[in-house]
C-alpha cells in the first residue's frame, strides 16, 4: 500500500474514554483469571498467562456438558479482544513512538497505533493490536502475546530508526 490514502488524527476526548473503559474490563478480567491482584495496569507477562487461561477456560467450557452444576463467569472473546488489544497498545506504545490514533487508510477508520517513519516503501508505520487480539481470541490461540509484543516492538524500532 502506498502512504497516499493513509490519515491519522488524534483521538477525541471520546475515544480515549473508550480506551479508558477497555482498560478497566481489561484489569478485571485478567485479575478474575489469575485469581490475584494485579495493580493498575496488567504487565505484558500477566497479559499472556491471562489470555492464555482464557482459552483453556473457554475449551473447557465448550466440552462440558449443558447441564453443569457450577455457573462460572463467562469472558467474552470480543471483551477480551478490545480490552486486551487496548492494553497490549498501551504496552507497545511505551517501548515505541507509536501512540494511538484514528487512523484511516484502505481498511476503514478505527483506533490503531500509529507512527510517521520510514520502512521501505511505506511511510506510516500502523499497527492495530484489537485486530491482533480479535483474530487470537476468535481461533484460541495460545502463547502469542509474549512473543508477538516483542517482535512488534523489535519491527517498530528498527523501521524508526
Amino acid at each position: 500500500m502506498s502512504d497516499s490514502g493513509i490519515q491519522a488524527k488524534d483521538l477525541t476526548r471520546e475515544d480515549e474514554q473508550e480506551l479508558d473503559e477497555f482498560r478497566e474490563r481489561c484489569q478485571e478480567w485478567v485479575a478474575l483469571l489469575l485469581d490475584r491482584p494485579i495493580g493498575r495496569s496488567p504487565s505484558i507477562q500477566q497479559l499472556h498467562e491471562a489470555f492464555d487461561r482464557w482459552v483453556d477456560y473457554h475449551n473447557a467450557m465448550s466440552k462440558r456438558s449443558f447441564f453443569r452444576k457450577k455457573k462460572e463467569p463467562a469472558i467474552s472473546p470480543d471483551i477480551v479482544a478490545i480490552s486486551l488489544g487496548t492494553v497490549l497498545g498501551d504496552h507497545i506504545i511505551n517501548a515505541t513512538p507509536l501512540e494511538w490514533k484514528l487512523v484511516t487508510d484502505s481498511y476503514g477508520t478505527c483506533k490503531r497505533l500509529y507512527a510517521t517513519g520510514s520502512f521501505g516503501e511505506y511511510a506510516h508505520i500502523i499497527l492495530d493490536p484489537h485486530s491482533m487480539a480479535m483474530k487470537r481470541a476468535v481461533n484460541k490461540s495460545h502463547g502469542w502475546l509474549e512473543p508477538t509484543f516483542h517482535a512488534s516492538v523489535e519491527h517498530v524500532l528498527r523501521a524508526t530508526s
